[in-house]
C-alpha cells in the first residue's frame, strides 16, 4: 500500500501581498490610469469647446436675422442686447435710392437705397466676431390709399 504524502504547512508570511507590495502596485496603477485622467480632462475641454462654438453660430444667425429685418435708411447704425450678447452695427450707402417698379412696369410705392452694413458681435467673455452684409433701407413715396 502506497502511503500519501500530503504536505500540508501553515501559511507563512511570505504568502500573499506585504504592505509595501500592495503599495508599489497601486502606485503603478495610478500611473496607468494618468492617460485616462488626462484624456477626459481633453474630452470636458472639446465639448465646452463646442458649446462656444454653437453659442458663437446660435448668436451670428440670430443677428444675421434681426440685421435683414432693419430698414437702414431709418436706423443706420445702433446696438442692441440680444440675451447676453451686443450687437453693434454701422451701414454706409453703397447705391445711391431708387425707385422700385411694380408688376405692371410703372413706379411702384417704394424707393429702395443699397447698404453695406458692418456688424460686431460682442461676447459676455470678452470675444468679439465680425459680420458683413448688403442691407435695404426703404421708404413709401406714396401712400397705399393714392393707389
Amino acid at each position: 500500500m502506497s502511503h500519501l504524502n500530503l504536505n500540508i504547512s501553515k501559511p507563512s508570511r511570505q504568502d500573499g501581498f506585504s504592505i509595501l507590495e500592495a503599495i508599489v502596485a497601486m502606485a503603478i496603477l495610478a500611473i496607468a490610469f494618468i492617460p485616462f485622467v488626462q484624456l477626459q480632462g481633453q474630452l470636458i475641454r472639446s465639448v465646452e469647446s463646442f458649446d462656444r462654438a454653437d453659442i458663437r453660430m446660435l448668436a451670428n444667425d440670430n443677428a444675421l436675422a434681426f440685421l435683414r429685418e432693419r430698414n437702414f435708411l431709418l436706423q443706420e447704425s445702433g446696438q442692441i442686447q440680444l440675451g447676453d450678447i451686443i450687437l453693434k452695427w454701422d451701414s454706409d450707402v453703397l447705391k445711391p435710392a431708387r425707385r422700385v417698379y411694380d408688376k405692371g412696369g410703372s413706379y411702384g410705392r417704394f424707393e429702395i437705397t443699397l447698404y453695406d452694413v458692418e456688424a460686431e458681435l460682442m461676447f459676455p467673455d470678452g470675444a468679439s466676431e465680425t459680420l458683413s452684409l448688403r442691407g435695404l433701407g426703404w421708404k413709401p413715396l406714396r401712400s397705399v390709399i393714392d393707389f
